[in-house]
């Protein structure tokens, strides 16, 4: 294999054969990784603007000016059911979730 290896080498156009052999596997693994990457930001950056979306959503119906802080989620009086059934249609339908 040594010796194929460096009677090609001395001839140009079979250097870039084996250059070409070696480098194709490589540049597609990179673009496969690069491709995956992207998938992955992409779906990172919809979970955080829908948990985003959530949090503002819910904040709304929260009591947030307690006089004591006990450490219990309070609702505004009127707004329970409408909290939870907002949490639970746009979670349910979007995510698949509970």
């Amino acid at each position: 294999m040594k010796k194929f290896l460096i009677k090609q080498i001395k001839y140009e156009r079979g250097s870039y054969a084996i250059i070409s052999v070696i480098m194709i596997p490589i540049f597609l693994l990179i673009a496969a990784l690069a491709v995956d990457m992207s998938i992955l930001f992409a779906a990172r950056s919809e979970l955080l603007k829908a948990s985003d979306i959530a949090a503002i959503e819910v904040s709304k119906y929260l009591d947030l000016e307690q006089t004591q802080i006990t450490g219990d989620v309070v609702v505004r009086s009127g707004y329970a059911n409408y909290a939870i059934d907002w949490v639970l249609y746009n979670f349910n339908n979007k995510f698949g979730g509970r």
